[in-house]
């Protein structure tokens, strides 16, 4: 079923010629427990420590500092 792979509501109502209450009431009903199972099972990136950020902060700074100066800092 195309709802399942993330098609538009809309355009699968608009194709179908019926209305995104059908669709919802005859078909999305069945795959209403697949939608939220895949909602729930997604895993997102943990946000980066305040340590690396501040690292990284220091080494981005360190290195615009030296390039005024005219320097070469390998890092």
């Amino acid at each position: 079923m195309r709802l399942m792979e993330g098609a538009d509501i809309y355009q699968i109502a608009k194709k179908c010629r019926a209305g995104v209450e059908m669709i919802e009431k005859h078909y999305a009903a069945y795959i209403k427990n697949t939608l939220d199972a895949a909602a729930i099972n997604v895993r997102k990136p943990k946000p980066a420590s305040k340590a690396a950020a501040n690292k990284a902060i220091k080494r981005r700074n360190a290195w615009h500092s030296c390039r005024l100066a005219g320097e070469f800092l390998v890092l």
